[in-house]
């Protein structure tokens, strides 16, 4: 027997679970026959109907177990990477991307390389060494640049604090050289090391030239040829020292007041005389970089006489540039003691590299004319204070037309400054100081080469330039040349003619506007570093104190803006001309005068 009563409570009882439950209690209704697919379907009851609509409108909140999708990105990022490590990508392995190390590397034992691509130093504007785009700049390769004007402020040199470490305000940016370098030549580099050519390459490499143009700097093309020759390296390190100490002594000593200058160098102590290399050895804060530049030095001379002696017929561009290097270095580092020795032997290699070559690839071997003006550059203005004139390029010892297209490299790629056409009149006056009897028709030669002096037109070559606002500085160096080159000529020439126009009068006459256009240039003009051999001339040739004073303060004013040390050395050696010239009863040249000492000085 059934108990009615608990059949009903039972039958009440599911009726209020279906009411009030969320979950779904289906129910089977009645299909007609017809449709025979739909037979035996569970149809959702309108309570779930109902909540199907809703969650579809947005009407109800997400389920508690299930967080946002800003939350799950944000816990994403931390636990993964954006892109594959560098060991997978190397592999072209599919990475897992944890971090911080990929799980892949570690359970395989690899060393993982990070999530960060490195940023390669590419160094722009600089000449291929090998390959097919051999003597190309990275200009060239690319989109044919528009002209560079040299427009804005002039190069000011910087102020270096000692207190914050070795060449820690060099450069124009403060960004410093990565510690992992990609590139061969400098990534076995200690740091300090790197330092010195960061020095080099963003500093002296400026003061290689006297228009800074990148493409066209000869000198920022040497850091490719580093690892071709250890020697260049030590060289570049060594210089680079050198010019960073004299800079350090000279932002730690100078006054504080522009205007200061020309009194301090009318003070009583010669400035010339004070703080020199064996003053700044016993001086905490630049025996340091002293003896990193004599220590690069040492070596860079025991490597560079290995390399040479190793194959002297197939010495490479960079064992030649280490030459050329060590006659740059020897103008920042005293000015004398060898400079002729590295002269002729870089004149004589670049001679053989020349004669092995044919003439295609002389073409492609831009590194050969720099050597070629530089070797001959040097050479010409070193040879008009050397004892005994030995022009060391051929084409020198006589007046041959087509050097002058060599000479005209000269103005853009050294820091002389010196016109071409000035510079080739030197070289014809230093071939009368060779032998004079062996040049045909002597008497013509001589009024060939003083009309051409006469008739150079330093404001026609200062114009002849793109940049208008550097007309006027172009215009005084020209003329301070123009004088100087008239100065020595009369004194090799003179007694040659009877009757010139390089009379001891006209001398006199031009001596004085010449050294006006010399101060006319102010420290923080580029075109001060040009003006070391026309000041040395024109300051021999001067009589009275008030002109010997203001060669002193433009000397000062080089050595303050180029940090070459032949600036001090070149007032040392006017000093002891001008004691000389109180001895009234000698009568001798002052040209004579330098000729006879021992030091071969290279005033450049």
């Amino acid at each position: 027997m059934f108990d009615r009563g608990r059949v009903l409570a039972a039958i009440w009882g599911l009726a209020s679970i279906a009411q009030y439950s969320p979950v779904p209690i289906c129910r089977y209704e009645k299909t007609p026959p017809s449709d025979f697919n739909s037979r035996n379907r569970i149809q959702p009851s309108p309570r779930v109907e109902s909540l199907t609509t809703h969650r579809a409108q947005g009407q109800l909140s997400p389920p508690r177990n299930k967080r946002p999708n800003h939350v799950r990105k944000a816990m994403q990022d931390a636990f993964f990477a954006s892109n594959s490590c560098r060991t997978c990508r190397q592999k072209r392995v599919k990475c897992d991307r944890r971090l911080p190390d990929c799980v892949r590397c570690c359970s395989l034992k690899l060393r993982c390389q990070g999530y960060e691509r490195p940023k390669k130093l590419v160094w722009t504007n600089s000449v291929a060494s090998r390959g097919k785009l051999m003597g190309m700049t990275t200009l060239d390769i690319g989109e044919t640049p528009k002209p560079i004007l040299l427009t804005g402020a002039a190069w000011q040199p910087r102020k270096i604090d000692s207190s914050a470490g070795p060449l820690a305000e060099t450069g124009p940016s403060p960004g410093r050289l990565p510690l992992s370098l990609t590139d061969t030549y400098l990534q076995d580099l200690t740091p300090e090391c790197r330092k010195y050519i960061r020095y080099f390459v963003l500093d002296l490499s400026r003061e290689s030239v006297v228009y800074d143009q990148p493409s066209k700097n000869p000198f920022l093309a040497l850091v490719p040829l580093m690892s071709q020759s250890k020697a260049l390296s030590h060289a570049m390190m060594s210089i680079s020292a050198f010019h960073y100490t004299h800079r350090l002594v000279i932002s730690n000593l100078q006054p504080h007041s522009r205007n200061d200058s020309v009194a301090a160098a009318r003070s009583p102590e010669p400035w010339h005389l004070s703080n020199n290399h064996s003053w700044q050895m016993n001086q905490p804060k630049f025996r340091d970089s002293l003896r990193k530049a004599l220590s690069h030095k040492q070596k860079a001379l025991e490597l560079l006489k290995s390399e040479v002696s190793d194959d002297p017929a197939k010495n490479s561009d960079a064992t030649v540039a280490a030459v050329v290097l060590f006659i740059c270095m020897d103008v920042v580092e005293f000015g004398s003691h060898g400079w002729d020795h590295h002269l002729r032997g870089a004149a004589e290699m670049v001679r053989s590299r020349r004669l092995s070559r044919n003439s295609e690839e002389l073409e492609t071997a831009p590194w050969l004319k720099y050597f070629d003006t530089a070797c001959t550059t040097f050479g010409i203005l070193g040879a008009t204070l050397a004892p005994t004139c030995d022009p060391l390029n051929p084409r020198a010892n006589s007046l041959n037309p087509s050097f002058l297209e060599v000479l005209q490299h000269s103005e853009k790629q050294t820091w002389v400054g010196c016109p071409a056409e000035l510079l080739y009149l030197i070289s014809a006056v230093n071939s009368f100081r060779v032998d004079p009897a062996t040049i045909p028709d002597q008497q013509s030669a001589v009024l060939d080469l003083c009309k051409r002096l006469h008739n150079f037109s330093p404001l026609a070559w200062a114009e002849n330039f793109a940049d208008q606002q550097y007309h006027e500085s172009r215009s005084h160096l020209a003329h301070a040349y123009k004088a100087a080159v008239e100065v020595y000529a009369a004194h090799v020439i003179g007694p040659l003619l009877d009757h010139h126009y390089l009379s001891a009068s006209h001398i006199l006459e031009i001596l004085q506007p010449a050294i006006l256009h010399l101060l006319a240039i102010s420290q923080e003009d580029f075109h001060i570093k040009s003006l070391v051999w026309p000041a040395f001339v024109l300051g021999a040739e001067a009589q009275n104190s008030e002109l010997r004073d203001f060669i002193r303060t433009v000397f000062h004013r080089i050595w303050l803006s180029s940090c070459c040390y032949n600036a001090k050395n070149a007032v040392e050696v006017l000093d002891k001309i001008w004691a000389q010239d109180l001895d009234k009863s000698s009568g001798e040249s002052w040209l004579n005068y330098v000729w006879k000492l021992e030091d071969s000085w290279l005033f450049v």
